[in-house]
């Protein structure tokens, strides 16, 4: 992805879990480093947008695998990339729900 260019953010649900799906149009992730970007500190080299410490999709997936969700990619080469988060639904005590 090039700085300053919209990336695309899509919510759904099924019944059993809410997606939130980002994605965006730069050059996608090459394929040796698909499950290394959750790794702490590894970033993808060679990229003009480098930054950063290398925590963030580690940090993410660890919030995912915590709530009972997970977070993963779908990329193409050359095509963009879409990391998607699931969490699943959880049905909230009528007291919450009603806003007590």
């Amino acid at each position: 992805m090039i700085l300053g260019e919209p990336v695309h953010v899509r919510v759904s649900a099924t019944r059993k879990e809410v997606l939130v799906r980002v994605t965006d149009r730069g050059p996608g992730i090459p394929e040796e480093d698909r499950e290394r970007v959750f790794e702490p500190f590894h970033r993808v080299e060679g990229r003009a947008h480098e930054r950063g410490a290398g925590l963030g999709l580690a940090i993410a997936r660890g919030f995912a695998t915590a709530n009972g969700g997970r977070l993963w990619l779908e990329t193409r080469e050359g095509q963009g990339a879409s990391f998607v988060l699931a969490l699943p639904l959880v049905e909230l005590p009528a007291s919450v729900s009603a806003g007590a």
